[in-house]
């Protein structure tokens, strides 16, 4: 997921907007702008009222509304007959069908984003991308910085026979899915990142979207940062697999958050693992992350760099477990 670092400031948590259910008659007109309607119930984001669609056509007792939930929402990386069956979100309460598909709405947009930030190399001319470290263990790191907006951080790291031979794992392959694997993981964050004090799934939905909280420590002598965010994961292919986390309100976030963090908003964050012609695998992680509150441009700086290297460690973990045997025994 996102990560961020610390930041001065009080634990004012201004300007969050909650999910609102809001009941309207079928014949309600959507608010201009107001974007896509979520289906079932009306519930909207934002505030924002949408029209309830009627669900009067059933197929094989599925009425079409959650018929039309199912085909948007499951996941792409899941194949087997458990992830594809459409009873499960037959048992979903209007809530919980709601809140997934706001996930998804919300994620697969940043998915995309993410693929199409990599998509470009960082090398090409008019890119925007400056190199900030060419070469740290492997790792090569870049930022932009867009006009009124937090710099947006990119690293990126091979696995090739090279690598799993520095990692002392020589011989060991391992897949886009096995690295996508363990970054899905919710537990792995902490063990890739030491700057997360915690990291859990607050909500988890039929289709694998999911809400989670993420509390970092204390850095540079500033204040922890905490998020809560969706995040959503797409398969573009077997060879190619994007995770993407975004800030999001949640109804039931008071109930676990932090009274000692300041709240953070993720922007755009993510990680995009792509095998190439030659058969390396790349993992590119992006990160743009507002941590709010008064932190000296060097704080912020040195921050972001050190979170963008964590994909250093996610590359040592997954040959270790690949080599071990104990990549896919947890999760």
């Amino acid at each position: 997921g996102g990560g961020g670092g610390g930041g001065e400031g009080g634990s004012e948590r201004e300007g969050e907007k909650e999910l609102v259910c809001v009941e309207t008659p079928p014949e309600t007109e959507q608010q201009a702008g107001a974007g896509e309607c979520e289906s079932g119930g009306g519930v909207c984001v934002d505030e924002v009222v949408c029209a309830v669609p009627p669900c009067e056509e059933e197929e094989d007792g599925v009425d079409a509304c959650v018929r039309a939930l199912y085909e948007k929402c499951r996941p792409s990386f899941r194949t087997d007959r458990v992830y594809s069956d459409i009873q499960k979100y037959v048992a979903l309460s209007e809530d919980d069908r709601a809140h997934m598909e706001v996930c998804v709405d919300r994620g697969a947009p940043m998915c995309a984003r993410i693929k199409s930030e990599v998509d470009t190399p960082a090398d090409a001319p008019g890119s925007g991308w400056k190199v900030v470290n060419k070469n740290w263990h492997g790792v090569t790191i870049h930022s932009r910085h867009p006009p009124g907006q937090p710099v947006i951080g990119r690293s990126s790291v091979v696995f090739d026979a090279g690598a799993a031979k520095a990692e002392g794992c020589e011989g060991v392959c391992v897949s886009v899915h096995d690295v996508m694997h363990y970054l899905f993981d919710p537990n792995s964050k902490t063990e890739y990142d030491d700057a997360v004090e915690k990291c859990y799934r607050v909500k988890l939905f039929a289709n694998e979207s999911s809400v989670m909280y993420t509390a970092m420590n204390s850095t540079y002598g500033i204040s922890g940062r905490d998020f809560t965010h969706f995040a959503w994961r797409v398969k573009y292919s077997d060879k190619h697999e994007v995770l993407g986390v975004v800030s999001c309100p949640y109804p039931e976030q008071a109930a676990f958050l932090s009274k000692n963090h300041v709240r953070g908003d993720i922007m755009c964050a993510g990680f995009d693992v792509r095998e190439h012609e030659d058969g390396r695998i790349v993992l590119t992680y992006i990160n743009q992350v507002d941590a709010k509150g008064s932190i000296p441009e060097w704080v912020q700086s040195h921050a972001k760099n050190d979170q963008l290297k964590v994909i250093k460690v996610v590359r040592s973990k997954v040959y270790q477990k690949k080599k071990n045997g104990t990549l896919y025994s947890d999760f």
